[in-house]
C-alpha cells in the first residue's frame, strides 16, 4: 500500500479532513506501508466519522498524537504486560491516596453509600442487581464531609468533589474491565470512565494491585478498556477500541451506528435498513415499533405515546445542512404525527407531540441534547421529566397542571419558563437551573422540595396562589428584593436561607413555619406574620437588622431563634403557661434556656419601667 494509498482509506473511514490531519502529524509512521491506517482500524470505530471535529472541539490534536505514536513504540518493543506479583493491597495504595476503600457483598452494604449522592446524581448502581454481575468497591475520601456539593457550581469529571467518592467495578463475565464511577454521575459527561478506568491515575501500581486481587478469585483484570488518550463522548470497549457515543444508562453506551456498548462489549442492533437507534430507543421500521433497548429496572415512558403505528417515514432534513434527519410517526386513528428530529449522530435534538396529555416516569431522562420541544396539550408528568436535559432554553407548557418530582432537574440554562396552568410542582422542579431571572406561575398552589434549589439569580417571583412550600426553597439567592405570598399558610425549612437583600415579605396568612425560615439574612428590618402561630428552631437566626415585628398570634418557637422575637412575644403576649410550653417544645440545652430567658426577663424590666 502506498502513502497516498493508504491516505484514501483513512479519508474514506473517517473523513477529508482527518485524513489532511494524520499527513501533517504521522509522516514518519507512514513510510510503513498500512502501518497507521491498522493502528487507527484497530483503536477508532466505524461510527468515528466526526472524529476530526471532536479533536478539534477540544483542543486534543496534541494528545492524539502522543496517543497513536505511543502505540507505534509499543508495536516496536518487548513490553511484557506481564504484573508484579507482589505489592501493597487495593486497601493499602487508597489509605496512602487518602482514601477508604470499601468492598460490598450485599444490596444493603451498596444502599449505604448512597447517602454520598446528591439529587438527580445517584448511581444506576443503587438501583439493585448489580453484584450479579459486577464485584462492587466504594473508594470514600477521609475528609468526604468536608468537600461540599453546593460549593461545585460547575462540575468536571476530575474535581475534588466527583472523585470524593468513586466505585470501582469489575465485571464477572469473561475478562474482567474496570469502570470507575462518579460522584456526579450523569452531571458530567462519561461518569463511568473516571480518569480514564485507569486506576493507576488515582495512585501508582492501584491496577496491578487490583489485578492480584481478582486473581485470587478466579478473574483477570483485562486493561484494553483504560482510555490512554480521552475524549468527551467515546468509550473504550474490553477490545480497545473506541466508539462514540450519545447517551450512557446503567452501563450501556448508546450509539451512532446502531450499535451498543453492552458492558465492555459491542452489539450491533439491527441494519438501517430495518432498524434505527436514536439514543436508547430502536425504531423498527419493518414492525412499525418504538421499542426502548434492553431489559432491567430502568423504564422511559417516551414509548408509552408511540403505539398501534401506522407508517413511519424518515427524511433528511437538507435545509439544516448538518445531516439532521426528521422521523415522522403516524398513528392510527390519530390524525397529526409525532415528529422526532434526529441530528447526524442520531441524538433527539426536537420533538412535537401535539396530541400526549401526560409523560409518564423518567420520559427522555437521559437525554442531553434536546433543544426544541413543542408538547402544547401536556397536563402532567410523571418523575425526572428531561431530568438531564442541558440544552433547552425557552420552554413553554400552556395545559400543564402537575409537575413530578425532578421536571427538567438538570437544565442548568433555561431562561425563559412558562406554564400558565401549573398547580403543583413536586420535589427538585428546576433544581439545578442558574439561567432564569423571573418566573411567573399564576395559577401554582403547592411547590414541593428544593425547588429552584441552585438559581441564586431569581429577581421576580410570582405566586398569588401557593398555598403550601416545601423544604429548600430558593436559597442563597442574591437578588430577590422581596416576595408576596398572599395564600400561603405553611412553609418547609430552610426558606429563602442566607437570602441578603431581601427587605421586604408579605404572606398575611402564613400559619407554620419550620427550620431555618429566613436564616442569615441581612436586610429584613419590618416583618407581619398576623397568623404565624408556630415557628420551628433557628427562627430569623442571625437575622439582625429586624426593627418592627408584628406577630400577636405566635404561640411556639423551636430552640435558639432570634433573640428579638422572643423577647417581643414574650413582653406582649406570651404567658407563663406559654412560655413553659415552649421551653417544652424547644431542643435548647437547659443553659440555653436559661439564657434566653435572662434577655426576655431583661427586656420586660426595660418595658416595665418605660
Amino acid at each position: 500500500m502506498t502513502i497516498n494509498e493508504e491516505l484514501r482509506k483513512i479519508k474514506k473511514k473517517y473523513g477529508e479532513k482527518f485524513m489532511h490531519m494524520c499527513r501533517d502529524l504521522f509522516p514518519t509512521i507512514l513510510e510503513e506501508e498500512g502501518v497507521l491506517f491498522s493502528i487507527l482500524e484497530e483503536r477508532f470505530a466505524d461510527n468515528s466519522r466526526s472524529l476530526y471535529e471532536d479533536i478539534q472541539a477540544h483542543f486534543l490534536q496534541y494528545k492524539f498524537e502522543n496517543f497513536i505514536n505511543s502505540i507505534y513504540i509499543k508495536r516496536n518493543s518487548q513490553e511484557s504486560g506481564e504484573i508484579e506479583e507482589e505489592g501493597s493491597t487495593p486497601y493499602e495504595l487508597l489509605d496512602e491516596a487518602g482514601y477508604t476503600l470499601y468492598e460490598c457483598t450485599t444490596e444493603q452494604e451498596i444502599q449505604e453509600f448512597k447517602k454520598y449522592y446528591s439529587t438527580g446524581e445517584s448511581l444506576c448502581t443503587f438501583n439493585g442487581g448489580r453484584l450479579n454481575r459486577c464485584v462492587v468497591f466504594f473508594a470514600v475520601k477521609k475528609n468526604v464531609d468536608e468537600i461540599k456539593r453546593e460549593n461545585f457550581t460547575n462540575p468536571e469529571r476530575e474535581d475534588e468533589y466527583g472523585t470524593s467518592v468513586m466505585s470501582i467495578q469489575f465485571t464477572k463475565v469473561g475478562k474482567c474491565i474496570v469502570s470507575i464511577k462518579n460522584r456526579y454521575n450523569h452531571m458530567v459527561g462519561n461518569p463511568d470512565a473516571t480518569y480514564g478506568n485507569d486506576l493507576n491515575r488515582i495512585i501508582p501500581g492501584l491496577t496491578d494491585s487490583f489485578a492480584r486481587l481478582l486473581q485470587k478469585r478466579d478473574l483477570y483484570l483485562d486493561s484494553s478498556n483504560i482510555e490512554k488518550f480521552e475524549i468527551p463522548s467515546y468509550v473504550v470497549t474490553a477490545e480497545g477500541m473506541y466508539y462514540k457515543y450519545n447517551i450512557e444508562i446503567n452501563g450501556r453506551y448508546f450509539c451512532p451506528g446502531n450499535i451498543v456498548i453492552d458492558y465492555g462489549q459491542a452489539i450491533k442492533v439491527g441494519s438501517p435498513e430495518k432498524k434505527v437507534l436514536i439514543e436508547n430507543f430502536i425504531i423498527d421500521l419493518v414492525n412499525k415499533t418504538v421499542t426502548q433497548y434492553g431489559s432491567g429496572i430502568f423504564k422511559d415512558s417516551f414509548t408509552d405515546d408511540l403505539t398501534d403505528i401506522e407508517r413511519i417515514e424518515i427524511m433528511r432534513d437538507k435545509a439544516s445542512g448538518n445531516g439532521d434527519k426528521i422521523i415522522t410517526i403516524k398513528r392510527k386513528g390519530i390524525d397529526v404525527p409525532v415528529e422526532i428530529r434526529v441530528d447526524k449522530d442520531n441524538s433527539i435534538i426536537g420533538y412535537i407531540n401535539m396530541g400526549i396529555k401526560e409523560a409518564g416516569d423518567s420520559f427522555l431522562l437521559y437525554n442531553k441534547k434536546l433543544k426544541d420541544l413543542s408538547v402544547p396539550n401536556l397536563e402532567s408528568t410523571g418523575a425526572n421529566f428531561l431530568g438531564y436535559n442541558a440544552k433547552i432554553q425557552k420552554a413553554s407548557f400552556p395545559k400543564l397542571k402537575r409537575a413530578g418530582v425532578g421536571f427538567l432537574l438538570g437544565n442548568r440554562f433555561l431562561t425563559e419558563f412558562q406554564a400558565p396552568n401549573l398547580e403543583e410542582a413536586e420535589e427538585s422542579f428546576l433544581h439545578f437551573n442558574e439561567g432564569l431571572t423571573e418566573l411567573d406561575l399564576p395559577k401554582l398552589r403547592k411547590i414541593g422540595d428544593k425547588f429552584l434549589f441552585r438559581n441564586t439569580k431569581i429577581s421576580r417571583f410570582n405566586f398569588p396562589n401557593v398555598e403550601t412550600i416545601g423544604d429548600s426553597f430558593s436559597p442563597d439567592n442574591f437578588k430577590l428584593e422581596e416576595l408576596i405570598l398572599p395564600k400561603v399558610t405553611k412553609i418547609g425549612s430552610y426558606f429563602m436561607i442566607r437570602n441578603s437583600i431581601i427587605s421586604k415579605l408579605e404572606a398575611p396568612n402564613l400559619s407554620e413555619v419550620k427550620d431555618y425560615f429566613l436564616y442569615s439574612n441581612m436586610r429584613l428590618r419590618r416583618l407581619s406574620l398576623p397568623k404565624l402561630v408556630f415557628a420551628g428552631n433557628a427562627f430569623l437566626y442571625n437575622n439582625s437588622e429586624l426593627e418592627e415585628i408584628n406577630m400577636p398570634a405566635l404561640k411556639v418557637i423551636g430552640s435558639v431563634g432570634n433573640v428579638k422575637i422572643l423577647a417581643y412575644q414574650s413582653s406582649k403576649s406570651v404567658t407563663p403557661t406559654e412560655l413553659s410550653k415552649l421551653d417544652k417544645e424547644s431542643e435548647m440545652t437547659e443553659s440555653e434556656i436559661s439564657s434566653i430567658k435572662r434577655v426576655i426577663g431583661k427586656i420586660k424590666d426595660m418595658l416595665t419601667h418605660e
